[in-house]
């Protein structure tokens, strides 16, 4: 699976249809997993943006990443003045939107989080491409926006399609890429891998049981801090989308 798939098309579709001009953009999160996919993603649409920001910790700050034909040197994410930018978009763990996207959105900056923690704030509009239909000015009404990714993007979708149905409860399994948990769970795989086909105990130090080689994960608890639980976000997706209205 290439890199980009980890990214929300959501987020992509959101600036290819409503920017229209060059604008200035911060990616919160830049050197993650989701946060090189979205450069990477963004960079090939060909959108005119006149300055990128790449934000991480404060381990990352000062490291090169590459946007484009570009290279972009990471600032530090606790100290960035977002009204340097108009355009935020969050692909961090909850607890870091949790810390800095209302900051960001007080400071003028337009927040797009991918994160899934403001999917329990009623005041946090959605957003989606049935939502963009819905109502295009969200964009204009609001500073910050929880874009609906993954899972509950497409089984919104889903669930919008079947609403003509006389169906009373739908069932949803849904498989999760290891990317899912970051890299840090990427790292831990790798390693309990090596130790396995060395004849070694898997001795797992991110993930609570032996991630390599397993048919089935260890549920919600083995994706770490890089998301909430996908039953959780899920539940609440589909409660406020607008494809389930």
């Amino acid at each position: 699976m290439g890199r980009s798939r980890t990214f929300a098309p959501h987020a992509t579709y959101c600036f290819g249809v409503l920017i229209s001009r060059s604008i200035s953009l911060a990616v919160v999160g830049a050197t993650g997993l989701v946060g090189e996919a979205g450069l990477e993603k963004l960079a090939a649409t060909g959108l005119s943006f006149s300055q990128v920001h790449a934000l991480a910790s404060t381990e990352s700050a000062g490291k090169r990443i590459e946007f484009g034909d570009r290279l972009l040197k990471v600032a530090e994410l606790a100290s960035f003045d977002f009204s340097q930018a108009e355009v935020a978009l969050l692909v961090v763990p909850p607890a870091v939107s949790l810390e800095h996207a209302r900051r960001a959105a007080e400071q003028g900056c337009l927040v797009l989080d991918l994160s899934g923690v403001w999917l329990a704030d009623g005041s946090v509009p959605i957003w989606s491409e049935r939502a963009l239909m819905q109502d295009p000015e969200i964009l204009q009404q609001h500073r910050l926006i929880s874009v609906l990714a993954g899972a509950p993007a497409i089984v919104a979708e889903f669930v919008a399609a079947l609403s003509e149905l006389p169906l009373q409860r739908i069932g949803c399994t849904s498989l999760m890429p290891a990317s899912f948990g970051g890299r840090a769970v990427l790292e831990d795989l790798a390693r309990q891998t090596a130790r396995l086909l060395n004849s070694q105990e898997a001795e797992p130090t991110v993930t609570p049981v032996q991630y390599a080689f397993s048919l089935l994960a260890a549920g919600s608890a083995s994706l770490g801090s890089g998301a909430l639980a996908p039953a959780q976000s899920l539940q609440l997706a589909l409660a406020r989308s607008p494809a389930s209205a």
